[in-house]
């Protein structure tokens, strides 16, 4: 791809790939150094031929349920609630240091400096909550060796916490889990990728790492805690990066205050599910 550099950071042709040839004509390129991406070539006219999918805006009115739960349901996990504020939960030992740690790594200044050992123990350590199996991401990185594992790695954090502005979460993510993003680490998927935020954002995000699962997934969670019905993710609509976002927000919202903080808010949450609050 003589010529051609990233418009975004001036990487030379070498590092830039095709990503996609859209329907238009167009090349959609990225950049493999700053995860850039930008259409190439002159866009033809495309007749319409179905209709348009539906909007962010009318997607995300099926995740705003909070006032579809019933008021019995919401007395009964009220009463679940201050069951399980009353018990004594210990601190979690070193959990302060591990979330300051990284959160320093992961921010734009760190995470340049991140080394191979300390992406790698991230994506492998059970610490706070399971990721699950690694297997994947395990198999990638001895294949790509540490060096080019860490490069991807530190490449799909950085696009997903510091991505572009014009780009919500939600694309980004979905982008990284379906692989379509030039600069994304095998085996760094869903569960991965939603730990990242929970350590990057322990604010906004509950450590509950899917969203499909039957043991303890957020949808349900929604559907054992609240007697809500969260739709499936499908391509268009509903993706798997708006159904991760959306459902923790909501889930957020409807667990409350009163918990240390998130992770003690999930743990409630998965005893309530393992209890069937909704179901009595």
């Amino acid at each position: 791809m003589a010529d051609l550099s990233c418009p975004a950071c001036t990487a030379p042709d070498e590092h830039v790939r095709l990503v996609a040839q859209t329907a238009s004509g167009q090349k959609e390129l990225g950049c493999e150094e700053c995860g850039h991406r930008w259409l190439r070539g002159q866009a033809r006219r495309v007749p319409s031929g179905r209709p348009p999918g539906r909007s962010s805006t009318s997607s995300q009115a099926v995740f705003d349920r909070a006032s579809q739960v019933s008021p019995e349901v919401a007395a009964k996990v009220t009463a679940a609630k201050a069951r399980y504020l009353a018990r004594d939960r210990a601190p979690r030992p070193g959990a302060a240091q591990y979330q300051a740690r990284y959160q320093a790594l992961f921010s734009p200044e760190g995470l340049g400096g991140a080394s191979a050992a300390d992406l790698r123990e991230f994506a492998t350590s059970p610490f706070g909550v399971s990721s699950g199996s690694s297997h994947a991401f395990l198999a990638a990185w001895d294949a790509l060796g540490d060096y080019e594992a860490a490069r991807l790695t530190r490449g799909t954090i950085h696009y997903l916490l510091h991505g572009p502005a014009h780009l919500p979460l939600e694309q980004r993510l979905t982008q990284l889990v379906q692989g379509t993003h030039v600069v994304g680490m095998a085996g760094f998927k869903e569960t991965l990728l939603t730990r990242t935020l929970c350590v990057a954002h322990p604010e906004r995000f509950l450590p509950v790492l899917g969203y499909g699962g039957t043991q303890g997934g957020k949808r349900s969670i929604a559907k054992q805690v609240f007697g809500l019905d969260l739709p499936r993710i499908d391509s268009s609509a509903i993706t798997v990066g708006r159904a991760v976002v959306w459902s923790n927000d909501l889930l957020v919202g409807l667990v409350g205050t009163g918990f240390t903080d998130l992770h003690d808010a999930s743990l409630f949450l998965l005893q309530a599910r393992k209890e069937r609050v909704a179901a009595g």
